[in-house]
């Protein structure tokens, strides 16, 4: 197997898992925010009939939700991380091959994560992450409203 052949299968593989993660993390926040609907509007429904019970065990399961997410992302946010700095460098790597060839076409742009590791003006997903953390903490203040009022 040549080493051009080994490059392109090494870039594969790392592309093929850093989209596996990428794609589960978002199927994460998708299911969270379905989720989180359908617990916001049994918390409505439980405040509206004045069953204090229900609607703390509602908000339970909205910091439950919560905390599997928040502790997924931090999970695949270091998973992505070793993805993409191998990334990172197998794209160095074909960026300086076409480089160093003389037949090919020199492409200015190949070293992907490198440029948008120099434009992230703060850390991947914190913002996320700080969603997960509110939402855990409106429904702490749910439930205390639910079991102070009823």
């Amino acid at each position: 197997m040549s080493v051009d052949d080994l490059l392109d299968t090494a870039l594969t593989h790392v592309s093929t898992i850093y989209g596996l993660y990428v794609t589960q993390r978002q199927n994460v926040v998708n299911y969270y925010l379905a989720g989180i609907a359908l617990l916001s509007v049994a918390y409505a429904a439980a405040i509206d009939k004045r069953h204090a019970p229900v609607a703390v065990a509602v908000c339970a399961l909205g910091v439950l939700a919560s905390a599997a997410a928040r502790l997924h992302h931090q999970r695949h946010r270091a998973l992505e991380g070793i993805a993409e700095q191998a990334l990172g460098e197998l794209q160095a790597q074909l960026a300086k091959r076409i480089r160093e060839s003389p037949d090919t076409v020199h492409l200015e742009s190949l070293e992907i994560q490198a440029a948008i590791g120099r434009s992230r003006a703060s850390s991947r997903g914190e913002g996320l992450g700080a969603v997960y953390v509110v939402v855990a903490v409106v429904f702490v203040l749910g439930a205390i409203y639910a079991a102070v009022t009823y």
